[in-house]
């Protein structure tokens, strides 16, 4: 080994180890391998996330309207996902649906969201295949419980046009 390097930090005590690698020349070699040169590092994820900062809910103040994509099955969620990344961009709140729950169980998940508590609004919007076969979502206001079909061409723009109200 010929170069290394650790980062470490004040902030956990005797484990203050957050990341490390180095050059391991000849390790290739040693293991019965060719004479080449390597490279490692490793960072320690769960140190990563100690130091992360601690949002309460004044961290949501400022932001817009919530919004939970609910994707069913995978070519919704593939169709959710630039959407969402359209979303953030323009500074609203998104979660995204794993794609593999009931509904039942994402509007469950939806509703314990810190925004949805924080804000007291959250819009769900739901894309299953048939949605998706029709070229429409359907957008759901978990507070009241009312929704509406929207197109998908105009899904972005009815939800920036929200802006924060119920």
């Amino acid at each position: 080994m010929r170069t290394t390097f650790e980062l470490t930090t004040t902030e956990l005590g005797a484990q203050n180890a957050v990341a490390g690698g180095g050059r391991y020349d000849g390790l290739i070699k040693l293991l019965g391998g060719p004479p080449d040169p390597g490279i490692g590092f490793a960072v320690g994820v769960e140190r990563v996330v100690q130091l992360l900062p601690d949002e309460g809910p004044e961290a949501w103040e400022g932001r817009r309207v919530g919004v939970f994509l609910i994707p069913l099955g995978e070519e919704p969620l593939k169709r959710l996902l630039p959407i969402a990344n359209q979303l953030r961009s323009k500074g609203l709140v998104v979660e995204v649906g794993h794609g593999e729950r009931k509904l039942g169980r994402e509007l469950e998940r939806a509703n314990k969201l810190p925004q949805a508590k924080r804000l007291g609004v959250l819009q769900a919007v739901i894309l299953g295949p048939d949605e998706l076969a029709r070229g429409e979502a359907i957008v759901r206001e978990l507070k009241s419980g009312t929704q509406r079909t929207v197109p998908l061409s105009g899904l972005v723009d009815e939800l920036l046009a929200l802006g924060g109200r119920a």
